[in-house]
Order: C-alpha cells, then structure tokens, then sequence
C-alpha cells in the first residue's frame, strides 16, 4: 500500500519535506526497511492493520514526519486512525485485498488535501479475487460484485469527503472522534466479531491523540481505553473498569 502511494505521489509531481522533486527511489528503500519491522497478523493481534500502518509509513516519509514533529506527526495519526475506523466498519475476518482498497481510497484524497498533492482515484474500485478467499464476506463486503446496496452505500458514499473532514483547522468545533464513533456505530450491523473492537480502540487512541494539546499521553491513552473497553462490552457490568 505504501509502495503504491509513494509511486502516485511522485509520479503525480509530489513534492518532498523541502519542496523538491520527491526522490521516489529512495522514499522507496526507506519504506521497505520500515515495512520490514511489521509482522503479520497485526490486525488481529495488535488492533492495527497492515494496511493502515503501511500508508502511515508512506505518509511518514512524505511529509518528513518524526516522533519529534508537531503536525507531521498528527497526520500522520490521523491517516491511519481514519483507515482503521473504515476498516472497523466493515468488520473481520482478515482480508488485504478489502483493507488494501480501503486504505488507498482513504488515502489518496487526505494527501491530496495534507500536501497539495494531484493523484487521482478510479470511479470504481471491484475486487477480482474474492474466489481465492475463503473467508470472503461476498456481498457484505462493498468492494464484491454485486454488493449489498445498503453496504454500498454506507462505506462508499458519492464524495468520499462526505465522511471525513481531513483537516481539523477549528478546534472548537466537535473533536474528529465523536464523528468517527457515529459513523462506526452506524457500520456495527455489517461488521463481525473482536476484530472490529480492537481497530475502533486503537482508532479512538489514534484520534485522541493528535488532537491533544499536551503531553501526558499514557494518561490519555488509559482514558480512552477504560470508557471504550467499558461501552464495547457493556455485558460484564460486574467487571466494570473504574477510573480514580
């Protein structure tokens, strides 16, 4: 995934940190080394996909961002918090092709807008090989022939901008999260087991986190953490975590 948008980036004229011409064969070897360092089955096992993660990469080198860079580093956050929510709103089991065409068409439009760059998305995006998965949610998936209209619709709106607003520019207005909670509760009835819990979570930490203001994030991240585990499973109220 971060190869490929690397590749439209610089093919489509994008700029590096400095304002020069990207240099595409090196944006390339930097992200294979960090692509290296990602086992498989992070999106089961940590919360975080592949796909997410590797776009994040790509954004990371594109915009020069470091884990000492102020908003580098939140967009770079915020990229890949809004794959995981889209990719939650779809639900499990695994599937790279599926959480692959998520992340580029979430993607492509939030750098276009981030760093003025010019790649373009085709008017339709129909998977090919859904016969070589056996978990293959057919059509509940929106990228199947022949999906589910409802399913469509919901994760492919007309303007993917009508989802998102990429650019948080007024912070008085409603923190990004609580829209991204109504948008995930409203793809719950298509989504399937823990899978989904787990990218919500770690969307919410991602989310919350560019928007702070302050430093203390192993704070913010217990925080997030107790009120979203205690709405994802408000069955065990016996078990109920308490902040003091």
């Amino acid at each position: 995934i971060g190869a490929a948008l690397i590749t439209a980036y610089a093919n489509a004229g994008g700029k590096n940190p400095q304002g020069e011409p990207l240099d595409k064969d090196a944006a390339l070897v930097e992200l294979k080394k960090r692509s290296l360092q990602v086992p498989g089955g992070t999106c089961g096992f940590w919360g975080t996909c592949g796909a997410a993660t590797s776009a994040g990469q790509a954004m990371s080198i594109l915009n020069g961002s470091t884990p000492m860079k102020i908003e580098p580093w939140a967009q770079c956050q915020r990229l890949t918090s809004i794959i995981l929510g889209r990719l939650a709103d779809v639900g499990g089991p695994r599937c790279c092709k599926r959480t692959g065409y998520t992340a580029v068409l979430t993607a492509v439009p939030f750098i276009n807008e981030t760093l003025g760059s010019s790649m373009t998305l085709p008017s339709e995006v129909t998977c090919s090989f859904f016969q070589r998965n056996a978990e293959c949610r057919r059509k509940d998936c929106p990228f199947f022939p022949g999906a589910n209209d409802d399913v469509r619709r919901a994760f492919l709106p007309e303007k993917q901008e009508q989802i998102f607003s990429f650019q948080q520019k007024e912070r008085d207005e409603p923190p990004m999260w609580k829209h991204g909670g109504s948008f995930f509760k409203k793809g719950c009835k298509y989504a399937t087991g823990g899978m989904m819990q787990l990218a919500a979570l770690q969307t919410f930490f991602s989310i919350r986190h560019c928007l702070l203001k302050d430093n203390n994030l192993l704070l913010n991240v217990l925080l997030i953490g107790v009120l979203q585990a205690n709405e994802t499973f408000p069955q065990h109220r016996d078990f109920r975590m308490v902040l003091q």
